[in-house]
């Protein structure tokens, strides 16, 4: 296994069928208004949708990574 840093972010067949859908903090910011809109969500065992938390709820362990970014931004940046 191995990691390979890159100058820009690679096409996948998501961000081709999709271009304007996500971007680079996809499923980040669920209150950012996008085609697929994330602001709810379906949870194994429970009937009804559930608000979609802020970084799929794992904020306490991965909030400081965007510390300082604009998540407003960032969908369209192909």
């Amino acid at each position: 296994m191995k990691i390979r840093f890159v100058k820009n972010r690679p096409w996948t067949t998501w961000n081709r069928a999709f271009p304007r859908d996500l971007g680079s903090y996809a499923n980040v910011n669920p209150e950012v208004d996008r085609p697929q809109r994330q602001t709810t969500e379906h949870r194994f065992g429970k009937f009804f949708p559930q608000r979609t938390l802020m970084f799929n709820g794992y904020a306490d362990q991965v909030g400081q990574m965007y510390a300082g970014m604009d998540l407003t931004r960032g969908y369209q940046d192909i």
